[in-house]
């Protein structure tokens, strides 16, 4: 696929074999080769030596054996055999997919109802609140968006929260052609980046903060989506985790939650009150580096299912979400 085109490349020059060339596909600038022939992080698509120590991440973690032979027995076996046939491909991969669907619900014991929409990153994560925002207020509403821990979360959560790109690449388009404008469908979209740290190192009340945000853009007309952050990079926590007012029909609450450092009964907690969860496995969990998921309540589900498709349909082009490999219009209708 010509998206892959370059960083398989890249790779090839390095020595690696097919499969592992398609290891460093699919992502973005983090995942490609670089002349060191490992990629940003120092990690290369192989697995580490038997007995070798290496460290856990916020950032990434290299292969296991184990991941690495899992990955490759499902290429060789599931994916390998119709990479040149798209229609099934496409049936292959979706197959894939639910079924990781079904295994999260199950682990984490989801309600009824809620959804799980996977997605690359705990970055490219961001936008899905923006999608859905645009599906429960319509294509008219004004938009803000409330970011907290700048600088302790990932560096391209701020950017992707206000509708931009982050990186230099998409995963489905491969290098981009505008890097530094807007994902199509998410123009217009404003907030505010509230740091985790004072100049002097003491933590900023992010949830006042918040609270502050959501009633002046309220008052303001527009519709805020909230955010807390229930561990950063230095396992700092907000003091609260916004739930949705109204059931996402006054505000949208997002729980940051994607080190995963959580227990069963706060994501419980957190989807009662109709907060959507960012979750990624691809750091301490040490799944493969593009690894994340967002979880939508029952309620905010059950909302998007009659809701139209969110306007404008640029959202799902090559512009616009169409270049991320997300979920949404399977799972949620919103496509």
């Amino acid at each position: 696929m010509k998206f892959a085109e370059e960083s398989k490349s890249l790779a090839a020059a390095h020595g690696y074999s097919g499969f592992e060339q398609w290891l460093t596909a699919g992502g973005d600038d983090r995942s490609l080769i670089k002349p060191t022939g490992a990629n940003k992080y120092h990690i290369k698509p192989q697995p580490i030596e038997a007995g070798a120590v290496f460290r856990g991440s916020c950032t990434g973690n290299p292969p296991t054996q184990r991941g690495y032979d899992a990955a490759e027995a499902l290429y060789d076996g599931t994916l390998g055999p119709v990479a040149d046939d798209q229609a099934k491909l496409d049936e292959a991969l979706s197959a894939v997919f639910q079924d990781q669907r079904a295994r999260l619900t199950a682990i984490l014991e989801l309600p009824p109802g809620a959804e799980v929409i996977l997605c690359p990153s705990g970055s490219d994560a961001e936008y899905i609140p923006l999608a859905i925002a645009r599906a429960l207020k319509g294509p008219s509403a004004n938009i803000s968006n409330g970011i907290t821990q700048l600088r302790e979360i990932g560096a391209g959560s701020a950017p992707a929260a206000l509708g931009s790109y982050f990186s230099t690449h998409a995963p489905l388009v491969g290098k981009l052609k505008d890097a530094a404008g807007a994902v199509a469908g998410f123009e217009g979209v404003t907030g505010v980046e509230i740091p985790a740290r004072n100049r002097d190192g003491t933590k900023v009340d992010a949830a006042g903060e918040m609270s502050s945000f959501a009633k002046a853009e309220l008052e303001a007309g527009r519709y805020p989506i909230v955010h807390g952050v229930f561990g950063g990079k230095t396992g700092m926590r907000d003091e609260a985790m916004p739930g949705s007012a109204s059931g996402g029909v006054e505000t949208l609450g997002i729980v940051d939650a994607c080190q995963g450092r959580f227990t069963q009964e706060e994501l419980q907690q957190w989807l009662s009150q109709d907060s959507v969860v960012l979750f990624t496995s691809s750091k301490f969990y040490q799944a493969p580096p593009f690894c994340a998921a967002v979880i939508v309540p029952s309620n905010i589900a059950a909302k998007l299912r009659t809701s139209p498709a969110p306007e404008p349909f640029a959202i799902f082009g090559e512009d616009g979400l169409g270049a991320m490999p997300t979920l949404l219009a399977e799972k949620l209708r919103l496509g």
